[in-house]
């Protein structure tokens, strides 16, 4: 899920039967809503995250195949089989890797995306111009554990990276190159993690 809160007041939504669900007027939104548009053609949606300046929707899915792909779309107007402007096959030792939740800071045009299968987060720049393709990330950050799902804080220049068990937090991300020491806050007896969302106030 992802939402615009600039005056677009948008929602994604990832939905596994249909693909991205897009509903218009975010805030106002109550009780059985239709959406106002659905982007279609996708696999398993990981997850998605948007980029309003750019006017970038970042959709992490898994095809039969498998075929593991960040698909770019325009935000504004992706409808039904959209063409995506751009597609990421996430590509580690000269393989498609798994994806998993996203992850996007908007202000250093950098995404984070969650290995899903193993512990790595794959990291791109520059994203929102990438030509696509079989693309290698900028750099990978190797966790513990399996990490299914990242949140970033820009401001705090920190990344949450989810597995079963923990929340990993890594400071200075932005400089962080593997082997990475980060802390943990432990899943409470009976539990396990699933997602995380922050904020940087």
């Amino acid at each position: 899920m992802a939402l615009d809160t600039t005056t677009n007041n948008r929602l994604y939504v990832g939905d596994d039967a249909f693909g991205v669900r897009v509903f218009n007027n975010a805030t106002g939104i109550n009780g059985a809503t239709a959406s106002t548009r659905v982007i279609t053609g996708l696999g398993t949606i990981h997850g998605v995250a948007v980029d309003a300046g750019h006017d970038i929707l970042y959709v992490s899915n898994t095809a039969s195949g498998p075929s593991n792909q960040i698909n770019l779309f325009t935000a504004s107007t992706a409808n039904d089989p959209a063409t995506p402007i751009a597609n990421i096959s996430p590509t580690v030792s000269a393989a498609n890797h798994a994806v998993g939740g996203i992850s996007l800071d908007i202000t250093n045009d950098v995404l984070y995306v969650a290995g899903f299968v193993d512990g790595i987060v794959m990291v791109f720049g520059a994203v929102h111009s990438t030509p696509g393709g079989a693309i290698v990330p900028t750099k990978t950050l190797t966790f513990p554990n399996t990490i299914s799902s990242v949140a970033i804080d820009p401001v705090n220049n920190r990344l949450y990276a989810v597995s079963l068990g923990a929340v990993y937090i890594l400071n200075g991300v932005s400089s962080a190159t593997d082997p990475i020491t980060v802390t943990a806050v432990l899943v409470p007896a009976g539990g396990s993690f699933t997602a995380v969302a922050v904020n940087p106030n």
